[in-house]
């Protein structure tokens, strides 16, 4: 009793902890861990058992086949040559979305929307659409298409191999292949029918699309000759290409500044054209302020100008950089910041950040890749690398060819296709051993190993019999209405965590029910993957929402407006299918 207690209050502690604080998700998986093995809940060999789960090992090689698949430009060449130039925006949504799901059904989604985020935003401006218009479409294509093979999302192989260690029999690779289909042809249809619920206001992007067009801050020398005049008198106050949003007077901020006294070692910040305002140092003898840039032929040629944005639960949020050593300590300069596609007419210094904030930024080259503090903190998505096509595209994509065809005719299980292709990956020079070691996510890992062990408590202390026999003193016997159910209660909680966690808690919920009304499990199942994977209302629910969050400067109502009904339309269909492909049958 006591041990089941201990677990529910982890359980919620988890739940809480990854919805209201900023401590990372692997720091609270592990902690975990920890509390169940001291406690006495789970011994040594069941609180670390996640991290030799198959799901778990499956998944970090299949970061490294995937890695192999990127450097040889074989995603790029496939995207290059399926995306075109439809004609009107249904058409471009089906173009992008059919691709993106394909992919994502064999390769982890989250690494798919991150590919895609970069190629969408120049593909929408080629087609002059905005890019917000085609992100939300993107993510939940991915998510569908994640859910059509058991490789495609992390959440399928938990439950796979927790069902696999239940009754000893082994899912095939593609046993969520035609439910899977089925809700992604009826989600892309809904999402082309129902385009008018997209949001319409400005991408992020719109905000620098020229980048001589952001913040200045210039500084007043002592010698200045305007010293003692109003910014008005002195021809300040509206300038070429811009205007003067404040004038800072040691650590005072005054706005409006029009009237204001001019005195040496004041900063005035305008707003404008870049080019035009700095002809100001030559008018009016001001010159560049302390650690501030303003345009590329002012800064070194080691440096350049990235787009970032503010990750969800970044602990940036509420700070302004200008106070804090976050510039000095990663060697980068904050230019300017947008919020929901406006540039901010304020010093970027003074700017309270909130999530999905646009940042641009000065910066040393691959600054993304050589701060890993900063994974948990922005979104990069400009690249300075470019990868050349060659024929290492022909060895990869036979590697995964290959792989894909002995896994789904059970020629090799899928641990041992997913070694081979990696090890071919490196062998054929696909990618390097440093590059393959760098691919693995192990914050997913872990936070992928400590959801199997919270599963496995609920499992051993009773507390999974326990809800689903409360399930159905509620629901009755029917198996429909109880694989309703729990799949309606874990498609609630998905929005909200991680869609691993929740494939790990819910599965002994949904095995236990099934096997007391005494039907086959298997078809519960194929439901659960569903509905865990139906994370559509809200940008916390998976990944790859958090992706396009900052770039399409959306609201979280952005996401409900057409999440909640896509939700509610998924689950349905998805048990239907289920159903349908795999009839009900009795013990």
């Amino acid at each position: 009793m006591i041990s089941a207690w201990i677990t529910i209050a982890t359980t919620i502690t988890v739940i809480a902890m990854l919805l209201y604080t900023k401590v990372r998700s692997d720091a609270v998986f592990l902690s975990a861990i920890c509390v169940l093995y001291v406690s006495g809940v789970l011994d040594a060999n069941e609180a670390f058992s996640g991290f030799s789960s198959q799901a778990v090992i499956v998944t970090a090689i299949l970061s490294i086949v995937v890695v192999g698949v990127q450097q040889t430009g074989l995603l790029q060449w496939m995207v290059k040559n399926i995306f075109g130039h439809p004609n009107g925006y249904p058409k471009t949504l089906l173009r992008m979305m059919l691709p993106v799901a394909a992919l994502s059904s064999f390769i982890n989604n989250t690494t798919v929307a991150m590919l895609f985020c970069s190629i969408v935003k120049l593909w929408a401006q080629k087609l002059g659409i905005s890019p917000l218009r085609l992100y939300i479409p993107m993510i939940y294509a991915v998510l569908m298409g994640g859910v059509c093979t058991l490789i495609g999302t992390p959440s399928n192989l938990v439950i796979s191999e927790l069902y696999s260690e239940a009754t000893g029999k082994t899912m095939n690779m593609f046993a969520p292949f035609v439910p899977g289909v089925i809700c992604l042809v009826v989600g892309m249809a809904f999402i082309i029918f129902m385009r008018r619920l997209q949001p319409e206001h400005n991408a992020p992007e719109s905000a620098f699309e020229l980048t001589s067009d952001y913040t200045v801050e210039l500084l007043v020398p002592s010698d200045n000759p305007y010293i003692g005049m109003t910014v008005a008198e002195a021809g300040l106050a509206k300038v070429n290409g811009g205007r003067i949003i404040e004038i800072i007077h040691f650590d005072e901020v005054i706005s409006p500044a029009e009237n204001e006294p001019i005195m040496g070692g004041d900063r005035l910040i305008f707003a404008g054209r870049i080019e035009e305002i700095l002809e100001l140092k030559k008018t009016h003898g001001l010159v560049n302020a302390e650690n501030h840039v303003f345009s590329m032929s002012e800064v070194d040629r080691k440096r350049q100008l990235l787009t970032a944005y503010v990750k969800i639960g970044s602990s940036l949020i509420g700070s302004t950089l200008g106070y804090g050593t976050f510039q000095k300590e990663h060697n980068l300069t904050l230019v300017a910041v947008a919020r929901r596609g406006e540039r901010l007419d304020v010093s970027p210094r003074e700017v309270k950040l909130k999530a999905g904030d646009t940042l641009l930024l000065e910066c040393p080259p691959k600054l993304k890749f050589h701060h890993e503090k900063l994974d948990s903190q922005l979104q990069f998505f400009d690249s300075s690398e470019v990868v050349n096509f060659g024929s290492g595209i022909i060895i990869s994509s036979i590697i995964i060819t290959v792989m894909l065809v002995l896994i789904a005719l059970n020629v090799v299980s899928l641990l041992e296709g997913t070694i081979l292709a990696a090890f071919a990956m490196v062998i054929f020079r696909c990618c390097s051993i440093e590059q393959a070691m760098n691919s693995l996510n192990w914050r997913l890992l872990i936070g992928m190993a400590g959801s199997i062990v919270l599963g496995m408590a609920m499992q051993k202390t009773g507390i999974a019999e326990e809800m689903s026999q409360g399930i159905l003193n509620v629901c009755g016997t029917h198996p429909i209405v109880v694989m309703a159910a729990i799949c309606l209660i874990a498609t609630l909680i998905t929005q909200l965590v991680m869609n691993v966690a929740v494939g790990a808690m819910f599965f002994p919920i949904m095995y236990n029910a099934a096997v007391n009304i005494g039907y086959d499990p298997f078809t519960f199942l194929i439901a659960l993957m569903v509905a865990v994977n139906a994370a559509f209302a809200t940008p916390i629910g998976a990944p790859a929402n958090m992706l396009v969050y900052g770039p399409g400067g959306y609201r979280f109502s952005d996401y409900m407006r057409i999440g909640i009904p896509l939700v509610i339309i998924i689950n349905i269909v998805g048990i239907a299918a289920a159903c349908f492909m795999f009839p009900l049958t009795r013990f």
